[in-house]
């Protein structure tokens, strides 16, 4: 399965991607390619890790480490565009965060790197990054145009997750589990409650969908005088 089937929702930080999956899934690998990838600036080690709590909102994910059980820590070589990460005891998880935790840099390429303006691709040589074509800010994601001030040289877009350094591709060996993580103070018991009542909605939603599909084959005729059926 790719990354993005699994998914309901992503968010991204400067060099994390943080997955809220549709639901629980036993994954027995994860496989990583790299297109496009630059030869200045590569990924040296990436972190895999998880949890199985399909309650746990965003802001919780992306603040709380206590949440998350390391995966596997993976070394790379540089400039490395495959990787695949088997797990001898598969891992059971709703929500999975990938993070990129080191990199390789070429400074010999990176100096001969053109900062270049996303909009019209001219060189930007402006310490503030105004291009002298056009006068966009150089340093807004080529994809969203967002711009992190926070760290204008982010390997990654806290917005939409797009790197000039490549396009990352990931891959799940997977199927849906069953199993998730037990409540353990009143604050999981009130949240199991409440996606209780939002499933037995989807599920009465569901059924009466189900008896309006069902009517018109009762108030239908079957058989060879039923000429008016096509």
């Amino acid at each position: 399965m790719k990354l993005e089937s699994l998914k309901s929702e992503t968010k991204f930080t400067d060099n994390r991607i943080i997955v809220k999956g549709t639901g629980s899934y036993t994954i027995q690998s994860v496989t990583l390619n790299v297109h496009d990838a630059w030869k200045s600036k590569s990924v040296k080690v990436l972190n895999l890790y998880y949890n199985n709590r399909p309650e746990a909102d965003f802001s919780e994910l992306k603040k709380n480490r206590s949440l998350w059980k390391c995966a596997k820590i993976c070394h790379l070589t540089f400039n490395q565009t495959e990787l695949k990460v088997e797990f001898p005891v598969p891992i059971t998880a709703c929500n999975f965060m990938i993070q990129l935790d080191s990199f390789y840099e070429n400074l010999q390429a990176l100096s001969l790197e053109l900062f270049l303006c996303p909009r019209c691709s001219r060189p930007v040589t402006d310490k503030h990054g105004i291009c002298g074509n056009c006068h966009e800010n150089a340093y807004q994601c080529k994809q969203c145009r967002i711009i992190n001030y926070e760290n204008l040289d982010s390997f990654l877009c806290n917005k939409c997750g797009y790197s000039k350094y490549g396009r990352f591709e990931f891959n799940f060996m997977a199927k849906p589990g069953f199993i998730f993580d037990s409540m353990k103070n009143d604050e999981d018991m009130k949240r199991g409650l409440a996606a209780i009542e939002s499933e037995s909605e989807n599920a009465y939603r569901r059924y009466q969908q189900l008896l309006g599909f069902k009517k018109p084959f009762l108030n239908t005729r079957w058989g060879p005088r039923a000429s008016h059926v096509r």
